[in-house]
């Protein structure tokens, strides 16, 4: 199973911008996010992103 999912909340390392998945493979995270009103995409390592939750959450198991 890949570490990240389609629609799944990410950030680069901890205090990264909110970025949306949009595909991913075992090698390979593409993302998408806005800064201002322009969308802006790029491709990361896996082990470069943390799964962003909200407050409250915690990860699921």
């Amino acid at each position: 199973m890949d570490p990240f999912q389609p629609g799944d909340q990410v950030q680069e390392g901890s205090s990264g911008p909110k970025m949306t998945v949009l595909w991913c493979t075992p090698d390979h995270v593409y993302c998408a996010w806005f800064e201002g009103s322009t969308l802006v995409n790029a491709l990361f390592l896996p082990e470069q992103l943390t799964r962003h939750l909200p407050p409250g959450r915690s990860p699921s198991p």
